[in-house]
C-alpha cells in the first residue's frame, strides 16, 4: 500500500514557534489523540457532538433547527446530513469539504484530510486512523516527529541566527549614522570660520589684483615716460647739430 503525503491530501495543523514549542505540541497532540472519543472529530469540535454534550439526539451542525437523528447515525456510513457533520469518522459523505476527518497523529502534528480518503486503502495520517477498518498503515508518527522537531530546531536557530544578523547590521548602521551627525556638527561649528577665512581670502585676491594693476600701470606709465625721455633727446641732439 502506498502512502500519500499529508500535503496532498490533508491539512497539517502547524505548531508553535521554536523546538521546545514543537516539543509541547507533539505531546499535546497525543493528549488530544487520546481525549477524542468519537472517531475523526477533533478536541475542538467534540464539544459539538451529543456524546460529549449529555444530547440525547444529533442534529446536523449547519442544521442546529433541523431534524433529529438518533445517536447511532453518527458514524454509521450512511451521510444524513449535507455537510457531513453525521459521518466524521467515515467516507460516507464523500464531496463535501465543510467536515474533514481528524487524524490524532499522536507524537507529531494533528491534521485533516478528506471524507473522500477515508479507508481508500491509502495512508494519509501518519497513525494510520484513516484506514482504520484495514491495518495496512503502519504508525510513523513518532519518526515523522522527531523530523519535524529537527526540521523546526534547525528554523529556529536559522531565525535566531538571521535576527543576530539582523542587530549586528542594525547597531553598524547606528554607530555610521552618529558618526555621521557628529562629523556634520562639527563641520557645521567650523562653518563661519570656514567662510571668514573665505573672505579673507577673497579679499587678499582683490588686493593682490588691485596690487598688480596699479603695478602694470606704473609700468606702463614708466615706459611711456621713457620713451618720451628718449624722443626728447634725439630731438635736442638733431638740434644741436
Amino acid at each position: 500500500v502506498s502512502s500519500r503525503p499529508t500535503g496532498r491530501g490533508g491539512l497539517a495543523l502547524g505548531g508553535a514557534a521554536g523546538g521546545r514549542s514543537l516539543a509541547l505540541a507533539l505531546y499535546f497532540a497525543g493528549v488530544a489523540a487520546e481525549a477524542s472519543s468519537i472517531r475523526g472529530v477533533g478536541p475542538q469540535d467534540l464539544s459539538r457532538y451529543p456524546d460529549v454534550a449529555g444530547a440525547s439526539v444529533f442534529r446536523c451542525l449547519s442544521s442546529p433547527e433541523g431534524a433529529a437523528l438518533p445517536l447511532d447515525a453518527i458514524n454509521d456510513d450512511f451521510c444524513d446530513c449535507a455537510d457531513g457533520s453525521d459521518e466524521p469518522g467515515t467516507g460516507a459523505c464523500a464531496g463535501q469539504s465543510t467536515t474533514m476527518f481528524y487524524c490524532p497523529n499522536p507524537g507529531s502534528f494533528p491534521s485533516y484530510v478528506y471524507a473522500s480518503r477515508v479507508n481508500d486503502g491509502v495512508c494519509d495520517c501518519c497513525d494510520g486512523s484513516d484506514e482504520w477498518r484495514s491495518t495496512v498503515c503502519r504508525d510513523t508518527c513518532a519518526a515523522e516527529g522527531r523530523v519535524l522537531l529537527q526540521d523546526r530546531q534547525k528554523r529556529q536557530a536559522d531565525l535566531e541566527s538571521g535576527v543576530q544578523q539582523r542587530a549586528s547590521l542594525v547597531a553598524a548602521a547606528k554607530k555610521l549614522h552618529e558618526a555621521s551627525n557628529k562629523e556634520l556638527l562639527s563641520l557645521r561649528e567650523r562653518l563661519p570660520s570656514l567662510e571668514a577665512l573665505e573672505r579673507q581670502a577673497r579679499a587678499a585676491l582683490e588686493a593682490a589684483k588691485e596690487q598688480t594693476r596699479e603695478e602694470e600701470q606704473r609700468r606702463e606709465e614708466l615706459q611711456r615716460a621713457a620713451a618720451q625721455a628718449a624722443g626728447n633727446g634725439s630731438a635736442a641732439s638733431a638740434s644741436a647739430e
